[in-house]
């Protein structure tokens, strides 16, 4: 199974599951969040695939609790080995309006710190078309991996104010690969689109590292720890940080 590398999907062909658990702490939030999301993938000999994505997320505090759906993303893949260590992986998506009322804004919470480039099309209200490359380039037992995309909201709350044109997505990720092991850091950057948003304001960038361990032939166990800096929309933002875990198995 490849080792994860935070930020990036597997290139690997066949079909790959990622399922993952974050806990979210909030300085000023006395509540417990958590979110849950689980990636299901595949990828033929060809390099044609798909994939679909379910994330959840739950929070309880002062004696209440609350649960929600997020939004559930569909699309295709296609992978190039365009060398025998470097990949390149194209995804198109929509990440269809199916949160719930209590998800739509929960889900994006519980998915920002562990999950950056991914949280916003959780939720809002919103139906969020994607596109995005990324590259993983291997060099002894290094990893190196890149990502750039854009996502678009197609309907929704979004689209009807006109908040935002589009999200610019961007991720730098590197690792160490063992037989057995791996551990990786990288950092991630969204930034709003658009004529009437302040790029000084709308921006978010986030530090994500992850340890994974083989635990059989088709399958790694991994933790993840992600710390996003939000000081540009809000004055707590360094109070924020998530950790969590899961598991990566291949059928």
């Amino acid at each position: 199974m490849q080792s994860l590398l935070p930020n990036m999907m597997s290139t690997q062909t066949g079909g790959t599951v990622d399922a993952r658990i974050d806990y979210t702490h909030q300085g000023d939030i006395d509540a417990t969040i958590i979110g849950f999301n689980v990636l299901g993938q595949y990828i033929t000999p060809g390099g044609a695939g798909a994939y679909a994505s379910i994330p959840v997320g739950y929070a309880d505090g002062n004696g209440d609790s609350v649960k929600g759906l997020g939004n559930i993303e569909v699309g295709g893949l296609f992978a190039m080995k365009n060398s025998p260590n470097m990949d390149v992986l194209l995804r198109a998506g929509i990440a269809l309006d199916t949160a719930d009322d209590d998800g739509s804004f929960l889900v994006p919470l519980s998915q920002i710190s562990p999950r950056l480039t991914d949280a916003y099309t959780t939720g809002f209200n919103t139906t969020w078309g994607r596109g995005q490359g990324q590259i993983r380039l291997l060099s002894g037992n290094i990893i190196f991996g890149a990502l750039a995309g854009v996502d678009v909201p197609v309907s929704g709350d979004i689209k009807d104010a006109n908040a935002i044109d589009a999200l610019l997505n961007l991720a730098a990720s590197i690792g160490f690969e063992q037989p057995g092991f791996g551990i990786g850091v990288g950092l991630s950057y969204i930034q709003a689109l658009g004529s009437d948003t302040d790029s000084d304001n709308n921006s978010i960038s986030s530090f994500n590292a992850t340890i994974d361990f083989q635990v059989g032939p088709k399958a790694r166990v991994f933790g993840a720890l992600g710390i996003p800096d939000l000081d540009n929309i809000s004055d707590n933002g360094a109070d924020l940080f998530a950790v969590g875990g899961g598991v990566r198995v291949g059928f």
